[in-house]
């Protein structure tokens, strides 16, 4: 019963026998506890048989259980003691009106924010699993119920979801005298969530500084499903890929300045020493490329061609360049780096920005130690790769930058660009500006592998994989990787 729907009360006798006594239900009990099935709903034992001793193994101090005795029993008594007790433990309201509204070209829809869901270690699809699908349906519905219990109705937009397997969503309630602030409220499966709330416990409340921190405003749960709300001081917000899109380049350079000089100025600034790193091994894990076919996904790639050199079709000119994937393949890769509290996952998606230009961060699944630029590289790699749109710049255009910007690593402030094509330069100053913030906490010998370089392969790499983006981005992506090892000679 409980595989097929969520419930939220149970009532337990301790003795299941008529007339005798065993303790069954006290067993069944245990074993919802030892299964982390039992959270998600309030607990009522009732039992005329309940010893001290096997009450309190029944309750384990369990908030959202309680014991009534039978000798002590009537009908008041218990529709009493189950009211107050799902008002506490599982506050809830089953008459909430929920709304979507569509953003852009994301489709609002509930089908299509749980679609390819990771659940239970499983990418559900309607198609591919109906069942779970539909019992992840009725479970988003009632997390929904449970985050927002004191709401009347709320209205959620989509957003573009991160690469672990949760959604994300914008959402508003509504309340009785009207609109509440909007918050982020991002779900998934409920072992991973708690992953993360664990991560901004340690990683990111003691830390993030600024006075323009993230706050989780409200956890739930249902029997498959975590949810966790952030929220941002009651700032209005948009996406970043939005903000960036229609602010000027002074603007977006001042946003990212105070992002990564103030707010997250404790992390960086509480660096280890240079140590010697295996930054091959570091960006495999944390990637996650155990068991991909990078073969076959290089494959998808229809305009590279090759195999130890490959060559870009939609360049002008015909040029080799080495390929990546022998750079990134499971040998060690050694070099002195710097470790640090970093987000993991700066991405685009993963920023928002509030109408002064400040910017928030969610999503820290991966937060934690690591290699001390990795933020710094994905963000820049992200904004040139992603935030360029195939109709803004050619291969051959991004190819020029990319260039531009090697023969500069280590002065980024001596590179140049000349091109009349706005949103390329656009996307160029913002990366110098990046590389510059992230120079203090490079590695320092000039006689090893450039560690920001070698981020930003494995990023490069690694976004082949992304097939929601355009072929175009992806193949400036895997060039950046190609060029890139080029220039460093490994």
């Amino acid at each position: 019963m409980l595989d097929r729907a969520p419930y939220h009360l149970a009532v337990f006798d301790i003795s299941m026998t008529r007339g005798g006594f065993d303790k069954r239900g006290l067993e069944l009990l245990l074993d919802l506890y030892e299964h982390n099935r039992i959270d998600a709903m309030a607990v009522l034992v009732v039992s005329g048989y309940a010893t001290v001793q096997a009450a309190s193994a029944a309750l384990g101090g369990h908030p959202n259980a309680r014991l009534i005795q039978k000798e002590h029993f009537d009908n008041g008594t218990f529709l009493a003691a189950a009211q107050q007790l799902l008002q506490i433990a599982v506050p809830i309201n089953l008459h909430l009106d929920v709304r979507w509204q569509r953003d852009g070209n994301n489709e609002a829809s509930t089908a299509n924010a749980l679609h390819n869901l990771l659940i239970a270690s499983k990418r559900i699809t309607k198609k591919d699993e109906p069942a779970l699908f539909e019992r992840v349906t009725h479970e988003f519905d009632d997390l929904l119920a449970r985050t927002f219990s004191d709401a009347e109705r709320v209205v959620l937009t989509p957003m573009n979801p991160g690469k672990s397997g949760a959604g994300v969503v914008k959402a508003r309630p509504f309340f009785e005298h009207g609109g509440g602030a909007t918050v982020v409220l991002k779900f998934g499966d409920v072992d991973l969530l708690e992953l993360e709330n664990k991560n901004f416990d340690q990683y990111v409340h003691r830390y993030l500084g600024g006075g323009r921190f993230t706050s989780i405003h409200k956890r739930t749960h249902t029997w498959l499903l975590g949810g966790t709300c952030y929220s941002f001081l009651g700032a209005d917000f948009v996406e970043f890929p939005t903000y960036y899109a229609n602010a000027t380049t002074a603007g977006v350079r001042s946003s990212l300045k105070t992002l990564f000089e103030d707010t997250c100025l404790n992390w960086y600034e509480n660096a280890t020493p240079l140590q010697l790193h295996d930054l091959g091994r570091e960006y495999r894990e944390s990637l996650g490329w155990k068991g991909v076919d990078w073969r076959e996904r290089l494959q998808r790639l229809k305009k590279v061609q090759g195999g130890d050199s490959i060559e870009f079709t939609s360049l002008s000119k015909r040029r080799k360049f080495p390929n990546p994937l022998r750079v990134t393949s499971d040998q060690p890769i050694f070099c002195s780096a710097h470790e640090a509290i970093t987000h993991g996952d700066l991405n685009a998606n993963n920023i928002m920005v509030d109408r002064n230009g400040m910017c928030w961060l969610i999503d820290f699944f991966h937060t934690g130690p690591g290699h001390v630029l990795r933020d710094f590289v994905l963000l820049d790699c992200w904004i040139r790769w992603t935030m360029l749109s195939p109709a803004e710049a050619t291969l051959d255009e991004r190819l020029q930058m990319e260039e531009a910007l090697l023969t500069a690593s280590d002065d980024p402030s001596a590179a140049q660009l000349e091109t009349q094509n706005e949103a390329l330069r656009k996307a160029f100053e913002i990366s110098l500006l990046i590389r510059s913030l992230a120079s203090p906490y490079k590695r320092k010998r000039k006689d090893e592998i450039d560690d920001y370089a070698l981020a930003s392969i494995f990023y490069g790499v690694n976004v082949i994989r992304f097939l929601r983006l355009h072929e175009l981005q992806r193949e400036h992506a895997f060039l950046t990787a190609a060029l890139t090892a080029e220039r460093l000679r490994i």
